[in-house]
């Protein structure tokens, strides 16, 4: 985000996963090719702070989120111990998240447990 007014790359998430036609297995396309197919993935790469935006952005369709800020916090705090420490905080957040959502399993998160606007 440059600019301070625009759209929040978690609202933009489920409009990526559409444009791709469901090809995505969930922000930034990877391109490999795999026996002469296209394969798109989509990954969630910015704002990701808490086990709750994880939960968030996987149930958007994302396929997986990389954790870039917390994880640099966690190292200038405590080294490695701090890293560990963020990485062991996210995976609380997330279960709690999950358990409160019913969910026993990550291959369960799916769109079904988001608030919809009418």
């Amino acid at each position: 985000r440059l600019i301070d007014t625009i759209v929040p790359a978690i609202e933009c998430l489920n409009d990526i996963i559409n444009v791709v036609d469901g090809r995505a297995e969930g922000k930034v396309c990877l391109i490999t090719i795999s026996n002469m197919f296209l394969t798109l993935k989509v990954f969630a790469d910015t704002a990701i702070r808490t086990g709750t935006d994880v939960l968030k952005a996987l149930a958007l369709g994302a396929r997986a989120v990389f954790i870039g800020r917390p994880i640099l916090y966690g190292l200038c705090c405590g080294g490695h111990n701090g890293v560990r420490r963020v990485l062991d905080i996210l995976k609380s957040e997330l279960t709690y998240d999950m358990a409160c959502c019913g969910l026993t399993s990550i291959d369960h998160i799916n769109g079904d447990i988001l608030y919809k606007h009418a």
